[in-house]
């Protein structure tokens, strides 16, 4: 199956939203099977582990994931971006109330997060874009083997700077390699102003955070309870969520 592989960078600013725009109309033009969501939590050199997290959706699924959020948004009256590593108090209810619509909402029964973990042993020393480069690779790679071998894919995924040359050459590494990649499309846009990453940011650093000891944050540890209570576990380990459906450890 032939495929035209593109990449384009986008992050986030008011002097690019143009760009943002006609991006979206360039992706709109496309058909694709699925959209991709991917958000990392840990930093290679500081944290002991990172985890990648990914949701993909159809576009369907997308636009109905995006209405629960401005309904849960309205209601709440938060307008700010959502984030497991916010202290913002007005975070938390927003935060509790969006884990709870991911979690048990009937219309997303059957979406899920998927997460891999990196061991970040033997890195810890100082900060190593390599290993952070690594671990985006193989989420990447494992999140397409995941999919049917012709479903077509755009891929967004969180960027609070602009993408570094050797970032853009390592995943267009990923992306073009089968050349009949499943993935046509990568985005790099930032978090802060796409929903669904928010999403997948939020459930990646409360199941990341867990699995690193938690957080003394009050906060942070009530979403993270919230998430716990949520999918009826007592703990975020790969072992306690084997098996479950709503999150899921590559």
């Amino acid at each position: 199956m032939n495929r035209r592989l593109f990449i384009n960078r986008i992050f986030g600013s008011k002097s690019i939203e143009d760009k943002i725009h006609s991006s979206a109309r360039k992706n709109e033009s496309m058909q694709y099977d699925h959209i991709s969501f991917l958000a990392e939590s840990g930093i290679a050199g500081v944290s002991d582990v990172t985890a990648i997290g990914v949701i993909s959706l159809s576009p369907t699924k997308v636009d109905q994931l995006s209405s629960y959020i401005t309904q849960l948004r309205n209601s709440h009256n938060f307008r700010n971006s959502v984030s497991y590593k916010s202290n913002n108090r007005r975070n938390e209810p927003f935060a509790i109330d969006l884990i709870g619509t991911f979690i048990s909402h009937p219309g997303l029964s059957e979406v899920a997060l998927k997460i891999h973990l990196v061991d970040n042993a033997g890195t810890l020393e100082g900060y190593n874009i390599g290993a952070k480069l690594e671990a985006r690779k193989l989420a990447t790679a494992l999140l397409l083997s995941d999919l049917p071998g012709d479903t077509r894919v755009l891929m967004k995924a969180e960027s609070y700077y602009g993408p570094s040359a050797s970032y853009k050459a390592e995943m267009a590494e990923v992306i073009s390699s089968p050349p009949d990649s499943t993935l046509d499309s990568f985005i790099a846009t930032d978090v802060r102003n796409n929903e669904i990453i928010q999403v997948v940011d939020l459930l990646t650093g409360t199941v990341a955070s867990d699995i690193r000891g938690g957080s003394k944050s009050p906060t942070k540890t009530a979403i993270t309870q919230a998430l716990k209570d949520a999918l009826g576990v007592d703990s975020l380990s790969p072992e306690a969520l084997n098996g479950n459906n709503k999150i899921q450890f590559l």
